[in-house]
């Protein structure tokens, strides 16, 4: 993702989100597909990434720095939990109308699907389904 106006370095992440939706069950698998109907609903989910200000940055679109976790999600901007100038948050909800940040989004919706579609089938109680007693 590009620099923001700010000159601010960030960058979205999947990585928990599909970490934790691999490590889940079958039953909050199907409670979690049924709430995720849009794709800004995956808002609340996916991580904003900052990069460590090394002053060696390559080019305004890749960050010299390490990544990190923020603490924030990409639902938290334009709330009080950000701190970003107004400038950046308006640019960053912008971008997250833009193809590029859709597809990312549709392509996030398709891969968590395809993990909680795989989820093995609970194992039926003995005996509450069976003909015989």
């Amino acid at each position: 993702m590009p620099q923001l106006p700010s000159g601010k370095h960030v960058d979205i992440s999947k990585d928990r989100l599909l970490d934790w939706a691999s490590g889940i069950d079958f039953s909050i698998a199907i409670q979690f597909s049924a709430n995720i109907t849009r794709i800004d609903e995956l808002h609340h989910f996916v991580d904003l990434v900052y990069y460590q200000n090394t002053g060696t940055e390559r080019s305004s679109a890749e960050p010299a720095g390490e990544s990190y976790l923020s603490g924030l999600r990409v639902s938290d901007v334009g709330t009080y939990k950000c701190d970003w100038p107004r400038e950046d948050q308006d640019w960053f909800s912008d971008w997250l109308k833009t193809k590029q940040a859709l597809e990312w989004f549709e392509t996030l919706q398709e891969e968590l699907h395809e993990i909680l579609r795989n989820k093995p089938l609970p194992i039926p109680l003995k005996g509450f389904l069976d003909d015989e007693y």
